[in-house]
């Protein structure tokens, strides 16, 4: 199709193939986007995304095709297959429907209604989530989302399902098929808040909790640098009292010296301050070590382990072992982006301030 430049690619299925898919899909347990069938015109992934697939005949009925081939003496090719009931298509086309058609002559006409009213239903709802959709994702990057799961467990339980069918399809686009089951993992993950970890959703999808009532939801080709600071773990840098330090193509960390009375104090995780006549070169930035410790701000000389830190932050173990820590004499001073140790304080005494700052580029 795209070595012609063709506008779409044109199949034959028709109004009785729109049944039995419909039956199919109701017999694997399908939601409503199961149940409306096959749509007139549609982008297949991963066929294409850019050229449609196009079914002109899916209102027509069988026979209806096949008087107009004896008229117009048009001989149609038959796939003998398609007479062995070993197939689960072809058991449903010569056993089932027509046992439905002794309940019901009109069964096939009333099914084929069916998939249209539920069609343009799950259209509407489509359109639907999709703005909702705005509402829950706090940032969406290559191979993952991160939900708001706040916000997501005060929306319906409809509009739920709805969001993480189209969040696990957007991130898998070549599955057919999502499961109920895998559906109704993703929403009890994200609205019972004793859910913490990560949990396996699909083959390579996964979904961790994440600080502040946020979740992640991602592929195992997830390039989380567009969403932290990571660095190589190789990564060993020597901070300058005033320069640039490039730690990703997203991320880069930006210092400064400043006067003590240049300083506005505000919770913003990005900043760190420090008192810069309590600092001795260099400063370094990389990776943690085994066992290694900090003391954090606030917690009266106490020790913790930054392995003990970002398990009761959760955050995914695919992260912590890049994500870029400063230090001073094999003393950690900041988890860069996290949280600042207590060393080298501001006080009423400082005079010069050594001003660190995390920034996202683009």
């Amino acid at each position: 199709a795209k070595e012609v430049s063709a506008q779409a690619l044109a199949v034959a299925h028709q109004a009785d193939d729109q049944v039995e898919t419909l039956l199919m899909h109701i017999l694997r347990g399908a939601g409503a986007s199961g149940l409306k069938g096959m749509s007139y015109r549609s982008y297949i992934l991963p066929f294409s995304a850019d050229i449609p697939v196009v079914r002109p005949l899916l209102g027509v009925w069988r026979q209806e095709i096949l008087v107009y081939c004896q008229e117009y003496r048009i001989v149609p090719c038959q796939d003998e297959s398609n007479a062995d009931t070993v197939y689960f298509r072809n058991r449903i086309r010569h056993e089932l429907i027509p046992e439905l058609a002794t309940y019901n002559s009109r069964a096939s006409q009333h099914l084929w209604q069916l998939s249209q009213i539920i069609g343009e239903e799950d259209r509407y709802l489509q359109d639907s989530v999709k703005k909702y959709l705005t509402e829950i994702v706090e940032y969406r990057g290559t191979g993952f989302f991160t939900l708001d799961r706040q916000a997501f467990s005060d929306l319906d339980i409809v509009i739920q399902r709805r969001l993480v069918r189209l969040v696990l399809s957007t991130l898998r686009s070549n599955v057919r098929d999502i499961s109920m089951e895998q559906i109704e993992k993703v929403v009890l993950f994200l609205t019972d808040n004793s859910r913490h970890g990560e949990w396996q959703i699909m083959d390579d999808v996964h979904i961790a909790a994440l600080p502040k009532r946020q979740a992640l939801i991602f592929t195992d080709e997830a390039k989380f640098e567009e969403l932290w600071p990571l660095v190589d773990r190789k990564l060993l840098e020597v901070i300058s009292w005033s320069g640039e330090l490039q730690l990703n193509q997203s991320w880069k960390l930006r210092s400064q010296v400043m006067k003590r009375s240049e300083i506005e104090f505000h919770d913003n995780e990005n900043i760190a301050c420090f008192d810069l006549d309590r600092l001795k070169p260099p400063l370094t930035i990389a990776t943690r070590k085994t066992g290694e410790r900090f003391i954090p701000f606030g917690m009266s000389g106490h020790t913790m382990k930054l392995g003990d830190y970002f398990t009761n932050n959760h955050y995914p173990a695919k992260a912590r072992d890049c994500w870029p820590v400063l230090s001073m004499d094999e003393q950690v001073l900041w988890i860069v982006g996290l949280r600042r140790s207590s060393i080298a304080p501001i006080s009423e005494a400082t005079t010069r301030v050594l001003c660190l700052e995390l920034i996202r580029e683009g």
